[in-house]
């Protein structure tokens, strides 16, 4: 029973650190309002490998890590391009 809830425990708080950083990334009305670009391909670069990094220093898988912020990037592009639409309308 103990193990059940903090398995739970474990998928609320990664949900909820997967929706703050989506919540952030998907922020385009700063990047709108100081004129600043919608895509950073080497932010991303970036961004890839320190967490790839960071995933190998623990021991985690890297290319997984890497995947999970590709398509939290993809997403957010998505996200950003439609919102951007709603504000040059």
């Amino acid at each position: 029973m103990q193990e059940a809830r903090d398995r739970s425990l474990t998928d609320n708080s990664i949900f909820s650190i997967f929706f703050v950083m989506i919540m952030h990334i998907n922020s385009l009305r700063v990047k709108y309002e100081y004129h600043l670009p919608m895509h950073n391909a080497a932010r991303e670069c970036e961004i890839i490998k320190r967490v790839g990094d960071l995933a190998r220093q623990v021991g985690a898988n890297p290319e997984m890590v890497e995947k999970i912020y590709r398509l939290i990037m993809d997403d957010s592009k998505i996200a950003q391009k439609e919102e951007y639409d709603r504000l040059t309308v």
